[in-house]
């Protein structure tokens, strides 16, 4: 990976590799860099163990296989960010969760909470960005699920308002 997430490029980048957890949406936007590649791998078989009988997700766009602009993403250029469907409670029982539009009330977010929470303890990401509206339910599942409140403080943005610059998971419409 070379460059910034926003003006980079691909050296040797590898596909993100099939696994039960999700399904590649398309391949020709889905390369990555083999740290990158090992995280999603280790964060599914972590979402796994906790959550066996969970639904595939769709991996969405990731970087094109040299690297380089996306037309419909300000970064997407070095191999080093992905774009993923949420988990949704419409989903449960069912054996695939495509990409939709999600409402606050319709995240599974105690699943979606535990792939987040494998990657931000693991510090194998910078930011997360997901709606605001999203955000609520996401922090109520990381507190149930033990998080302390400075953790919280330091993870979730939310409930500070949509133009802070502050936590892990940010805001993105």
């Amino acid at each position: 990976s070379h460059g910034s997430v926003h003006d980079g490029t691909l050296e040797r980048g590898i596909l993100v590799p099939p696994h039960v957890g999700y399904r590649v949406h398309d391949e020709r936007r889905a390369w990555v860099t083999t740290f990158a590649a090992a995280a999603i791998v280790d964060g599914f078989e972590s979402l796994r163990a906790r959550f066996p009988e969970s639904p595939r997700i769709e991996i969405r766009d990731a970087s094109f296989e040299r690297g380089g602009p996306m037309r419909e993403h300000r970064s997407h250029t070095s191999g080093r960010d992905v774009d993923m469907s949420y988990f949704r409670v419409a989903c449960a029982g069912e054996s695939e969760c495509a990409h939709r539009s999600t409402r606050s009330d319709g995240l599974d977010a105690a699943r979606q909470w535990a792939l987040l929470e494998h990657w931000i303890r693991g510090g194998v990401v910078e930011y997360v960005f997901i709606d605001h509206a999203l955000q609520g339910p996401l922090r109520e599942a990381a507190e149930d699920a033990g998080a302390s409140r400075a953790e919280l403080d330091r993870w979730f943005q939310y409930p500070r308002g949509e133009e802070s610059r502050l936590g892990v998971i940010r805001p993105v419409p």
